[in-house]
């Protein structure tokens, strides 16, 4: 179960730190993608989490 919440921390962390470039900066710029992408790739990973443990 802890890696739900570790997951869940990461997802939240990322989140808020797309949030904050987006504001600094534009939400095109390539850090904002770049963040998106890292966040993107948490999501998949929570999703195959949630998956296994539905079986």
């Amino acid at each position: 179960m802890d890696k739900f919440y570790d997951i869940l921390a990461i997802m939240e962390k990322l989140r808020q730190e797309m949030n904050e470039v987006a504001t600094q900066k534009s939400i095109n710029d390539p850090e904002v993608l770049d963040v998106s992408k890292k966040l993107d790739e948490i999501l998949n990973q929570y999703q195959k989490l949630l998956r296994k443990k539905q079986k």
